[in-house]
């Protein structure tokens, strides 16, 4: 039928209302015969739909490793080729578990550590991919990214996790041990997301913390003075002590953040009104507010500085690290605290 309608003179690059045109309709369901015509007829090999998805990358989604070597080799496919978010095809075969693909694409020359727009690599993707419930692990796609090049240290430029920090997270154990072969190495981060994956796993199942206690005492043997170490074990051996104070102001909570956003300068907005008044969002605080911004204030230079603040968050709920903000968020958090606390003009830790 295919080839009739070519012979009368059809248009082979005609698309539908989102973009489709009959080689991405082939290139899905792996029709190779009616692909090869499309392309002997000369049609673009790299249309795009409204979601800037090429013929390829659905023959990567749809794990269609046939088609993606035909469209590479007879089309000269892009094999490089973005979507709108900057996905390559590489990304969606990975993610699909399209192991062959995989392989294919790296052959014609696919970047293995090219990230998208989101910052993601392909084998971060291939971290997070976790078979559906009920399928077993599958280290094909991974091995093969790794065979190929990656970079196991390849870190996201957001919030500077890597694969490995991915899949201890996931507890994908099978892949965390793969990629320590690769030489991936358990640093802090490595214990802190572990723990944090069983304690999401713990909740789920009621059943106590799961083992993240000691997760986060590796973290605290990897880097002592590492706070959101000490907050996260305050946490799991006191989860009555206010768990989720530790968010309201200026602590270092990046490492819990799936996207960067809100920066510091938002939860001084958003938090510093029921800071100052000793309430938190979820809760009231069991001890009053200090009155004094120098007892709200901690440095980050030495062990003494961390247990500081531990301290202090313990009791209050709320640590100031003025380091950590920029000058002029000092400033106006210096001048909105005085005048909550009617301590004028003057005085107080955040100079």
């Amino acid at each position: 039928m295919a080839g009739l309608l070519v012979d009368r003179g059809a248009a082979v690059d005609a698309q539908t209302a989102t973009g489709n045109s009959a080689l991405h309709m082939a290139a899905q369901s792996g029709f190779l015969e009616e692909a090869l015509l499309l392309l002997q007829s000369r049609c673009n090999v790299d249309a795009r739909t409204v979601t800037g998805h090429t013929p390829l990358h659905l023959a990567a989604t749809y794990c269609q490793h046939e088609m993606a070597d035909m469209l590479l080799t007879r089309g000269r496919a892009s094999v490089d080729a973005e979507d709108n978010t900057g996905r390559r095809p590489l990304h969606f075969a990975v993610q699909h578990g399209a192991h062959d693909t995989v392989k294919v694409l790296l052959a014609h020359g696919s970047s293995v550590d090219k990230p998208s727009s989101r910052g993601l690599t392909p084998l971060d993707v291939a971290a997070y991919a976790a078979p559906p419930p009920g399928r077993p692990e599958s280290l094909a796609s991974v091995q093969a990214l790794l065979s190929g090049g990656a970079s196991v240290t390849s870190a996201h430029p957001w919030n500077g996790q890597t694969a490995l920090h991915a899949a201890a997270f996931l507890r994908r154990q099978l892949v965390v041990d793969l990629l320590l072969g690769h030489g991936a190495v358990m640093d802090c981060r490595f214990w802190l997301q572990m723990g944090d994956g069983l304690r999401e796993r713990s909740h789920e199942l009621e059943d106590g913390s799961g083992g993240a206690e000691g997760c986060y005492l590796e973290a605290i043997g990897c880097e002592p003075n590492n706070l959101d170490a000490h907050l996260r074990l305050a946490n799991v051996q006191a989860p009555n002590a206010g768990s989720t104070a530790a968010k309201t102001l200026g602590i270092a909570w990046t490492l819990d953040c799936r996207d960067p956003r809100p920066p510091i300068e938002a939860y001084v907005a958003s938090k510093l009104d029921s800071a100052v008044t000793g309430v938190e969002a979820r809760g009231v605080w069991s001890q009053p507010l200090v009155t004094s911004l120098e007892e709200l204030s901690v440095t980050l230079d030495d062990a003494a500085a961390t247990q500081r603040a531990l301290a202090i968050w313990r009791q209050q709920g709320v640590v100031v690290f003025p380091s950590l903000l920029k000058g002029s968020v000092v400033r106006g958090l210096r001048e909105h605290v005085l005048g909550k606390l009617g301590e004028g003009g003057g005085g107080g830790g955040l100079g």
